[in-house]
Parts: structure tokens; C-alpha cells; sequence
């Protein structure tokens, strides 16, 4: 049995408003999942993350740097955006193929981010053991010896991407000769992080907490981080030495790749912040454009009711 042609026309009219209908309320789904698949504490976190890189960038104190860096990279790495891990999301994305060798993943990544995910203590002792003190000290008592210049060991880090070295830079390095009183030879030559075990497990003690950064809570983990430097200081000078070198190397790593890892986070809070503006002014159009045609067809309703009749008078009646 054919179709007449005003069969046809209705039909082919109502598949584009069918579709149309379906790819708004697609829009609207979507909008609405990243307006709210970010909320409040994962998005102070990321946004954090990304004012102390930029800040990391200029004139920076490496050793507050590092410290720095392990408190904010960690809150951004346990954040979830769309329910999702961010330490998933971010070595996804170094897992993609093609990427350049920089940004590629490497055997340490999960374990890097694993620690920066268990809270700013373990992410502190993770960044320790990442980096090459023994390499550096010799430098750092020459310089304190005055037989070379602070910028000399800016110089000596061979990194992926562009240390700083502005003024503020130099006087990082003039500030740590100076306190580790670097003309004479550091008595430890090492990674630190294994050695800040029991100066940390005596923190806890103290605090009445877990003695094992492991089983601390974050809150916990940030108490002990933020009493070890004055503690290593009054109770082992010679630990809090070296560990002044271990910092400032942490900080320089921290201001080299905290830009690529504020170029992962940044586009998601920016995407959060268009898609809550977004949703707000489409919601609004679409109300608007309900109210009216609502009214449109309450109007055309009225018009098209059946019509009542005036009766007739007496007079009209007679005549």
C-alpha cells in the first residue's frame, strides 16, 4: 500500500525533528557530565596544582620548590574526575603511540604516581629517591668553596625541558650553599630517602600517629612533611644537610615537568568551567523557547475552540 505525498512530506519532516531532539538532549548529557563530573575539591586541586607551576617557573626557591610540588602534585593525583583515577588518566594518555619520548611513559611512572597518590609524604620520599645527590655534591662544596659559580650548577642539570635560571634561580643556589655551609665536605653522600625513615617514624611517635608513612592518613602524612626539616636540623645536622641538596635537586625537577603536567590538567578544569556556562545559557534558551511555544499553542488552542453563540433577544425575536 503507497503513501500519499502529504505522508511522505510529514514523515521526512518529523525524522530531522527526531534527530534534532536526540542530538540536543546528547549535547545536554554531555555538558551536564562535565559541568558535574568535576566537583568542588578535585577542582580546587587541579586548579592549585596549576597556580604553583606557574609560580615554579619564576625566580623559584627549589627547595620550597620540591616541597611544594610533593603537596599539590599529590592532592591533584588523588582527585577523580568522571569517577575516573587521575594517576589512570595520565598514564593513559603517556601510553598513547607516537608520543614523543619526553612525555612517554617509563618503567618508574606507576610507581611514581602510586606514591604521589598515597599522600605528600610518601610522594616527598618518592621524589628523594628520584633524584642524584651524589652527583651534585661535589659541586655544590666547590662552590662553597668559591672555586666556581652558583649558576654552574643550573648549568649541570641535563633535563627534557628548560631549567630556570633567572635571578631568583641563582640566589636558590647561593641560599643553599650557604646554609649547608657547603665549603665544607657533606658527611652523607646519598639518596636520602631511605635515611629519613626513623626520623619520620620518630615524628609519628610524637604526634601519636602511624609510624609508617604507608598507613598514615594524607592529613597525617602532611604533619610529619611539615615538622621533618626542623626536626632533621635540631636532631641531625649532617642528614639535614644532604637533605638540602636532595630538595633543591626535588624542586628542580618539580619546575622542569610541572609544565606538561599542568598541560594534562589545566584543559580539563578549563572544559569544567565552559560546559557549567554552557549548560546554564542552553538550559536557559531551551526554557525560554518551551515558555513560548507553549504559549504559541495555548494561543492557537483558544482560537480554534468552538464558538458560542449570542442569544437572540425578545426583539430580535418578533421581528
Amino acid at each position: 500500500m503507497g503513501l500519499d505525498g502529504g505522508t511522505v512530506r510529514a514523515c521526512a519532516k518529523a525524522g530531522p525533528s527526531r534527530l534534532g531532539r536526540f542530538a540536543l538532549g546528547l549535547l545536554v548529557l554531555l555538558l551536564a557530565v562535565f559541568a558535574f563530573g568535576l566537583d568542588g575539591h578535585d577542582e580546587a586541586a587541579f586548579r592549585s596544582f596549576c597556580e604553583a607551576c606557574d609560580r615554579w617557573q619564576i625566580n623559584p626557591e627549589f627547595r620550597y620548590v620540591a616541597f611544594d610540588y610533593t603537596v599539590h602534585g599529590s592532592a591533584a593525583m588523588r582527585t577523580r574526575p568522571f569517577c575516573i583515577a587521575t594517576r589512570r588518566c595520565i598514564l593513559a594518555v603517556r601510553s598513547l603511540p607516537l608520543l614523543p619520548k619526553k612525555y612517554a611513559v617509563n618503567p618508574t611512572s606507576e610507581l611514581h604516581y602510586q606514591n604521589f597518590s598515597r599522600g605528600p609524604l610518601c610522594a616527598y620520599l618518592h621524589l628523594c629517591g628520584e633524584q642524584d645527590v651524589p652527583n651534585h655534591l661535589g659541586l655544590v662544596e666547590a662552590i662553597g668553596r668559591h672555586e666556581s659559580e652558583p649558576r654552574k650548577l643550573l648549568d649541570s642539570f641535563q633535563m627534557d625541558f628548560p631549567v630556570a635560571k633567572d635571578a631568583g634561580a641563582v640566589q636558590s643556589v647561593s641560599s643553599l650553599v650557604q646554609d649547608t655551609e657547603a665549603s665544607r665536605p657533606f658527611a652523607i653522600r646519598s639518596n636520602i630517602n631511605l635515611l629519613l625513615g626513623p626520623p619520620i617514624a620518630q615524628i609519628a611517635r610524637d604526634l601519636g600517629i602511624p609510624q609508617t608513612p604507608e598507613e598514615m592518613t594524607p592529613d597525617q602524612q602532611q604533619a610529619v612533611l611539615d615538622h621533618l626539616d626542623a626536626h632533621l636540623k635540631h636532631h641531625d645536622r649532617e642528614l639535614w644537610r644532604t637533605k638540602q641538596v636532595s630538595d633543591f635537586c626535588g624542586g628542580i625537577w618539580a619546575q622542569v615537568f610541572g609544565p606538561p603536567y599542568k598541560a594534562l590538567l589545566a584543559p580539563i578544569v578549563m572544559i569544567h568551567d565552559v560546559s557549567r556556562i554552557a549548560l546554564v545559557v542552553l538550559l536557559a534558551f531551551l526554557a525560554l523557547h518551551w515558555r513560548r511555544k507553549w504559549k504559541r499553542a495555548a494561543n492557537a488552542s483558544g482560537q480554534s475552540g468552538p464558538q458560542t453563540s449570542t442569544p437572540q433577544t425578545r426583539d430580535d425575536a418578533n421581528s
